[in-house]
């Protein structure tokens, strides 16, 4: 039923835009897109969305991140959106997708990689995958992008670039 479907967009459009999905598409694709209806739990309302090449993440208004596919920041590569165990304990305030990696920052100025890549895990050159969220050694982190193969960490009027040398002139 229409009821159940519980993706839902920050107010003020939530409500018209939850129903105005449902009531047109009615859970059928559309017209050649393929797109599906994602099921959280209740009260769970996304502020962002990253999306690697074969993981999706959800940033909810409360700071939890939720996740699915390979490379999502869990032990296992959930088929739904699951909360990332590794950061409950943190409240996530940005969040940024690459290929195939993942970064993201916390209310305390923290940065936390994930994912997999040459260089854009902030690593070094050794490792070069990570299964679930890694801390950074960078402080007072407010904002994070991402690439496909280069990381970006905000920190007052510092911006930290790491991974593809066509970026930074440099390999890490």
């Amino acid at each position: 039923s229409p009821d159940s479907f519980s993706f839902k967009i920050s107010p003020p459009y939530s409500n018209i835009l939850t129903k105005k999905i449902v009531d047109e598409c009615d859970r059928q694709p559309h017209s050649g897109f393929n797109y599906w209806f994602v099921d959280l739990p209740n009260r769970v309302y996304i502020s962002k969305i990253a999306s690697s090449s074969s993981s999706v993440a959800l940033l909810s208004r409360c700071g939890r991140l939720f996740s699915w596919g390979e490379h999502s920041g869990h032990p296992t590569n959930p088929r739904t959106p699951t909360p990332i165990q590794a950061l409950l304990s943190h409240g996530i305030t940005d969040v940024a997708a690459g290929a195939s990696h993942f970064i993201c920052c916390t209310q305390e100025g923290e940065a936390f990689i994930w994912g997999k890549g040459d260089y854009c895990l902030g690593q070094g050159d050794e490792i070069k995958s990570l299964a679930t969220p890694s801390p950074l050694q960078l402080l007072n982190i407010t904002a994070v992008a991402a690439t496909s193969k280069s990381s970006f960490a905000v920190s007052g009027k510092s911006c930290y670039i790491w991974g593809s040398k066509s970026l930074n002139g440099s390999s890490e």
